[in-house]
């Protein structure tokens, strides 16, 4: 333990590495800022049809067109991009504070904010291109498991923040909170220099579609297992977020309930993000496939029983195993996908993953409504299951991350 927070240690005092560390918080702070604020804005002037409309347009507009956002930005160096998104988010967010403030209708400032997320879909895959410019090789493991654990704490902190500013001061307050977080995040990325990888000519001509760049991806077995396996581990979480409601209310069934048990995943996925970064230090597939594999057995006895130390384990391991893979998987991919295809690969494995996260999301609820937690579970097991053993099945023996550097096959 002690070496691996030296590791960590020793990535945050890299000059560049800690600005776009610290400028990762801002942004996903944002993130989490914005979608607190747009959601009570919009259900307190236009009703659950508001919030049912954003939230599905909200979903959707990154699946399209993170793809395409990626390979224009592969035109670009990442830190400019990611520049650029945050000052149209800063700007656009602003707008909506003004509207907000002057009782503009609902639907107005649900295009602003649609706007404003389009223009933020460039911002991420942009960020995991840059993460190969920061650090050497052998550090992409441990930026990528402080990065992935402070999207998790922004899960469990920012949305309790943007509440209380909405209790104690309005929504109009909290968007230009939001607006401010990423012109910090902006402003700590102009101190970081970057260059562009790739030949504008090869940027342009790789396929931006779905099915050309994924296709591409999943024709490599490395990028195929990482992919199966996290694609599982996505399913998972957001199959849990689903499952985790009625089953608070079933057993604590008190305030608070919801809260306290999603804290025990926040934590316990936490920790799984910071053992994930000495996990991927080698391109450990299969014992990555193994760990989301007991993650589908503990969804399947996840409504076994409706004691609370029961729930609050299977939850925990939930947190732990789903997270611990995580680092490997960016690792991996940074270490495998040639410069020149990078842009758009990373805009299809974001689409890839919000497609899963909102799928499971929407599987879990149904089968919950019609079968009960317990069935809901052992069904959504089944299909992590699947995911894992296709990882499993695909992963190629170990080596070092030094023997595959930008191999990927055509």
């Amino acid at each position: 333990m002690r070496q691996l927070l030296k590791d960590y240690g020793r990535v945050i005092r890299l000059p560049r590495a800690r600005r776009v560390f610290l400028a990762d918080v801002s942004s996903k702070f944002g993130d989490w800022f914005s979608f607190v604020a747009a959601n009570v804005l919009l259900f307190t002037t236009g009703g659950p049809f508001a919030i049912a409309i954003f939230n599905v347009a909200r979903a959707a507009i990154p699946a399209l067109l993170t793809p395409f956002a990626g390979k224009i930005g592969a035109r670009f160096a990442p830190n400019r991009v990611m520049i650029a998104a945050d000052a149209a988010r800063a700007a656009g967010f602003g707008i909506v504070a003004v509207l907000a403030g002057a009782g503009a209708h609902w639907s107005v400032v649900m295009v602003v904010l649609l706007l404003a997320n389009v223009a933020g879909t460039a911002h991420s895959p942009a960020e995991r291109r840059l993460h190969r410019q920061l650090v050497e090789p052998g550090e992409l493991a441990s930026l990528n498991a402080l990065v992935g654990a402070v999207g998790t704490v922004a899960i469990m902190i920012a949305p309790a923040i943007g509440g209380a500013v909405i209790a104690i001061v309005g929504g109009s307050v909290l968007f230009v909170i939001n607006a401010l977080t990423f012109v910090i995040s902006g402003l700590l990325l102009l101190g970081v220099r970057s260059k562009v990888e790739t030949d504008v000519e090869e940027a342009a001509s790789s396929g931006a579609s779905w099915t050309n760049v994924l296709g591409g991806l999943i024709r490599d077995r490395r990028i195929a297992s990482s992919l199966a396996i996290q694609v599982g581990g996505c399913f998972t979480a957001g199959a849990t977020l689903v499952l985790v409601v009625p089953i608070a209310e079933d057993t604590i069934g008190q305030d608070g309930a919801v809260g306290f048990l999603t804290s025990v995943i926040g934590v316990f996925s936490f920790l799984g993000m910071l053992v994930g970064g000495a996990f991927a230090r080698r391109p450990r597939w299969r014992w990555a496939a193994l760990s989301v594999v007991v993650c589908a057995v503990t969804m399947g006895f996840l409504g076994a029983s409706e004691r609370i130390g029961w729930i609050v384990i299977c939850l925990a391991l939930l947190g732990l195993f789903a997270n611990i893979p995580d680092p490997l998987y960016w690792t991996a991919y940074q270490n495998i996908i040639p410069p020149e295809r990078m842009g758009a690969s990373f805009g299809v494995i974001d689409a890839v993953l919000t497609t899963t996260l909102i799928g499971s999301a929407a599987i879990a609820g149904l089968l919950l409504t019609a079968f009960g937690v317990f069935v809901a579970g052992l069904v959504c097991a089944g299909v992590v299951s699947v995911f894992a053993v296709a990882g499993f099945v695909l992963a190629p023996a170990a080596v070092r991350w030094s023997e595959m550097a930008g191999e990927q096959t055509a």
